[in-house]
Formats: C-alpha cells, structure tokens, sequence
C-alpha cells in the first residue's frame, strides 16, 4: 500500500522494523518482569534446598542480556523481511495479496496516533499489532520467555555470587592451619612470624546442642580480628563475658531467641548456659546441612567445655596479599618451617574438600594440602578431621555430633538414634 502511494523503498524498511522494534519492546518488557518473579522463586527454590536465606538481587547484566535478546534478536529477525518487501515491486505485492476491506483498524495506534502525533509510518506500525493478534501474541511470548531466561539465571548467580562474596567479606581468613602435634594457643603468634602473615588466631570449632538443636559452636577471640560479624541487632561479645554468646540469625529465629535470652548449649559432655547480646547475618551453613544455625562464643570457654583449655585445634591466618600466589607460597612457608609438627593447611582462595586420612598419609584425596593427620585424642570424639570446604572454603568439622542430654531426648529426631550420630558433611561453618 506504502508503495501503491507513493511510499519509498526506506519508508517500506522502516515500518517492518518499527514493528519489528515494538515486538521487542513488548516481548522485552513482559520478559523482564517475569524473569525477575521468575529468579525469586528460583533463589527461594535453591535457599531451602541449601537451609539458608540468599537475599534476591536483580543482575544488571541480566538486565542488559534481556534487552539485547528481546530488542536486538527482534530486530535482527526483522531485518530480511525488511529487506524483502522494500525490494518487491507494487505489481507483484498487488498480484500476491490483493486489496481487500478485511484491514481493521487497531484502537491502540488509533489512540497512540492522536495522543502522541505518531507519524503516519509509526502509527501503521501500531496499526499493524491488531491485524493478527494470534500471531503478535505469539511473537511477543516467544520474545518475552527468551529474555526472561537470561534475567531469572543471570539474577539467580548473582544473588548466590553475593551471598558468598558476603561470606569471604565476613571471614578475614586466606588460610587454615592445623597440627597432627598438640600446639598452644599462644602458637598464634609463632605463625604471625612467618613472612607475608599479618594475623594468626587459635578458634576452636565443634558441634553441640543448643536448647535442643544441633548447632555448629565457635570459639572466636572476643577481639578477633579475622571474623568481621554482619551483625543483624546487638553486639559482639566482650573479652570481660564469659558468659555471653552471639547467634546466627536463622538459629535466633528457629529458636525465637532475643537479645538477652539465655540459651544453654551442651557439647562433650559439659553444658554451659550463655545470655545473647547479638545475632550475626552469616549465611555460611548451606547444602545439606543439619545445623539450626551457629553459636559463637568467647574462645577460652569453648576451650573449657572441650576439655581443650590452652590447645589449639584451628588457627585462622589472614595475609598481606590475598593473591592466590602468595597464598600457594605463605602455605608452603608454614609446611616447611612447622613440618615436624605435621600442619595441615587449606587455602581459602582454592575451595575444595578434603577427606579425613590415616596417619600414614601425608596428602588428602581431593587437592587440598595436608602434610600430616588431623588432630586425634584417644578415647574421645573426633572433633576435628580434615576441614571441609565447600564453595567459599571455610572449615567444617568432620567428626560425631555429641548426644543430646537427656533433657534433650526425642525419640521421634533421627539425630538421637544412636550414642553418636557421625556426621559427614560437606558444608560450610
């Protein structure tokens, strides 16, 4: 018709890629709200497969990637039928469709053409959505799932991207260290001498129970340097209270514990009694994971209900440099200068997992190095095998969940059907 009147060769282009362009725009737009609803269920779907809360984030990258499919693939696809009916002659496009009056005018370029002063070329173009709407409906679905993909994906890793750059930011550390030979915690300041390590710190790790719940106990200095707490409301606990704990959140919430409460928490036997003044944001228990959440507690009390008083099992080092280099060298500083105390040690900078080896092995199974076995004590629980890192390399302790006392008991828990329930896992904290 556009050449029937008079219409140009770039005219005829240019109104099949308006309509290309509102395609896009349509299918772009309905894309982007469903790709964002989409990435939010799909983050809620894989935070309860994991026991852990990530906040959603929209990725601007995402984003980007929706437009650029929705828009620019519309248009691209425009392109050769574009380019196809400029170059057909008026006699032929006459002879192949002929003239009818079935053309109906569509109400919305009808009502963007006198509210905006559409040119005559743009107002066809909106014209040109209500002619088939089965076929436009199609289009812009099709263009809509496509960026909706990009966007649910792309925000669905960047929520989770966050959540553990989060957790890095929260732990100080590049490295973990560990002796086969009982080592003080005074040895912190030994490993501070080595070169390239700005901060060494003893922390003593271990499961328990707390009001009935398995939980993952922390034995931090109460003027740590190398755990930065998120703290969600409170304080961290002082180096004058002993008595005092910091919860994580989710473990605040399963418990319904508030600022003040007392929580009474039982490991290796010994039970202790601890008043909350904080809870912590730390996301660092994921896949799998049994524990209702973390307690942290000053690092000498731990020590105490271990039976561990003075003894190290963990030492936190945090570097000067946190390239990988200088942390694959400072490792290997500490293996040669300790090795007759047999160190164990993990880069947090490379997450892996390593598996619990005999005292014949001097290597793990898996890449991360262990110059000699875990610390072992007769007749006792494991506490402490090989740490386990996951995906943000953080320690986990590999050894048995203590029983729950007494007044702990469900027989309905399958966490109390034996004197010592082994847990294996592979999770973070």
């Amino acid at each position: 018709i556009i050449k029937a009147l008079g219409g140009r060769r770039a005219q005829v282009m240019r109104l099949f890629l308006l309509s290309a362009a509102i395609y896009g725009l349509l299918g772009t737009l309905l894309g982007l709200g469903l790709g964002a609803l989409g990435g939010w269920f799909l983050l809620r779907f894989v935070g309860r497969l994991g026991n852990v809360v990530v906040p959603f984030r929209l990725a601007s990258r995402g984003v980007l990637l929706g437009v650029v499919v929705g828009a620019g693939v519309s248009l691209l696809a425009g392109s050769l039928p574009a380019l196809i009916g400029a170059r057909t002659p008026v006699r032929q496009a006459l002879q192949g469709y002929g003239i009818t009056a079935s053309y109906q005018r569509s109400r919305l370029g009808a009502w963007l053409g006198r509210r905006l002063a559409l040119s005559p070329t743009v107002a066809m173009a909106f014209h040109n959505l209500g002619r088939r709407r089965g076929r436009a409906l199609v289009t812009v679905a099709a263009i809509a799932l496509a960026a909706a993909a990009f966007l649910a994906t792309q925000s669905t890793r960047a929520s989770v991207d966050s959540a553990i750059a989060e957790a890095f930011a929260t732990y100080g550390a590049d490295a973990w260290v560990w002796f086969g030979q009982p080592v003080g915690t005074e040895f912190a300041r030994t490993l501070e001498t080595v070169p390239g390590v700005k901060a060494a710190e003893a922390w003593a790790l271990a499961n328990a129970w707390a009001d009935g719940q398995p939980v993952r106990l922390w034995g931090l200095p109460a003027d740590t340097r190398l755990y930065q707490p998120r703290l969600q409301e409170g304080r961290w606990f002082l180096p004058q209270e002993p008595d005092t704990a910091v919860v994580s959140a989710e473990l605040a919430q399963a418990l319904d514990l508030h600022l003040g409460d007392w929580l009474d928490v039982e490991t290796a036997g010994n039970a202790r009694r601890f008043r909350v003044v904080g809870v912590a944001v730390d996301n660092s228990i994921l896949l799998g994971s049994t524990m209702a959440g973390k307690v942290f507690a000053p690092r000498s009390v731990v020590s105490r209900m271990l039976s561990r008083q003075g003894v190290a099992d963990l030492f936190a080092v945090g570097l000067t440099d946190h390239a990988p280099s200088h942390v694959d060298r400072a490792i290997t500083d500490i293996e040669e200068r300790f090795r007759p105390l047999r160190p164990g040690t993990q880069a947090v900078t490379a997450p892996r997992c390593t598996r619990a080896v005999s005292t014949s092995t001097t290597g793990s199974a898996c890449g991360a190095r262990a110059t000699g076995p875990p610390p072992e004590r007769a007749g006792r629980p494991l506490r402490l095998r090989l740490p386990c890192v996951a995906a943000t390399g953080f320690p986990v302790q590999t050894g048995s969940l203590p029983s729950p006392p007494r007044a702990f008991f469900s027989p309905n828990s399958a966490l109390n059907s034996g004197h010592h329930n082994a847990l294996h896992e592979r999770t973070l904290g």
